[in-house]
């Protein structure tokens, strides 16, 4: 129950990511050489993933370890997933190439979501039958 409800999210928001962020879209998507279309995907994306990240470290069965850390350590992972990305996409994509500002807007992407995320999993996300 804990894995498809709460951790399977975050793997597959993961394949979405890794597909939008490595595959090689051209003459099948619109041009993201525009900076602000290119800025406004990479924040969404790792919006999301802070989410999926704040869901699943928010259950009972993580949270007795994480407990009040969990805000920086969905910080802490999501950045390390966009350091990731853009390494590999600069260091072994031909097709695509790395960004200093798209990991600040990949962090950014993280704290908005973290933050989001933080309200929303205290007031809605568990019930005691969840456990």
């Amino acid at each position: 129950m804990i894995f498809w409800k709460y951790i399977s999210p975050s793997i597959f928001w993961m394949i979405v990511m890794a597909l939008a962020l490595f595959y090689n879209f051209k003459g099948l998507a619109p041009d993201m050489s525009v900076s602000s279309v290119d800025k406004f995907a990479h924040f969404s994306l790792f919006f999301v993933l802070a989410m999926c990240y704040h869901w699943m470290l928010g259950h009972p069965f993580f949270s007795r370890f994480f407990c009040k850390w969990s805000f920086a350590v969905v910080f802490v992972l999501g950045f390390l997933v966009g350091a990731i990305t853009e390494g590999i996409q600069e260091f072994c994509l031909d097709h695509r190439k790395g960004e200093w500002g798209d990991l600040f807007w990949d962090a950014l992407g993280v704290v908005f979501g973290g933050l989001v995320s933080a309200v929303f999993v205290k007031r809605y996300a568990y019930r005691e039958n969840d456990v």
